[in-house]
This record gives C-alpha cells, sequence and structure tokens, in this order.
C-alpha cells in the first residue's frame, strides 16, 4: 500500500470508530498496517477547556506499561518531550 492510500485508510479508521473501544481496535490495526511493532494514541486534551482525563491507547503488553508508569518514563521520554510545549 503506497504511503498517501495508507494513510487516507488510516484516518478513515480512526474516524469510523464509534467509541474508545473502536479506537482501541483501531490504533491495532493502524500498527499493523505500517508494520510497527508497538503504537501509542495519546489524546492530551480534546479542547483547552476540557475536564475530560487524557486518552492513551497502547499496543505495548501490559507489563510493560506497568513499568513505564511505575518507573516514571513519561518524565524522561523524549517523545512526550517533543510534545510537552504543544500541552503547555
Amino acid at each position: 500500500m503506497e504511503s498517501r492510500p495508507r494513510l487516507a485508510h488510516c484516518l478513515h479508521l480512526l474516524e469510523t470508530a464509534q467509541n474508545v473501544e473502536g479506537l482501541r481496535t483501531t490504533v491495532s490495526q493502524i500498527r499493523d498496517v505500517y508494520g510497527f511493532a508497538h503504537l501509542v494514541f495519546h489524546v492530551v486534551g480534546l479542547a483547552s477547556t476540557s475536564s475530560e482525563p487524557p486518552l492513551l491507547l497502547l499496543t505495548y503488553p501490559e507489563e510493560w506499561i506497568a513499568c513505564y508508569f511505575r518507573e516514571n518514563y513519561f518524565d524522561v521520554d523524549p517523545v512526550v518531550e517533543l510534545i510537552r510545549p504543544l500541552t503547555d
């Protein structure tokens, strides 16, 4: 699948997800489309006034997710560092 059609396909999957469980399935599908080992879908806030908690969907094993949070890797994750200025 070429890059543009692949992106369009993945955006369509995201747009048609009906709920969080649908998004969880979509994240796994997108991971597979691109051939990634794992994928994280993180929505920090839907609006600046939103009281909703962040949405975090991951395809990593539960053991790794628990370790990530237990060891506070969030504080030193270079990907998180890249988006931090956008969320301040």
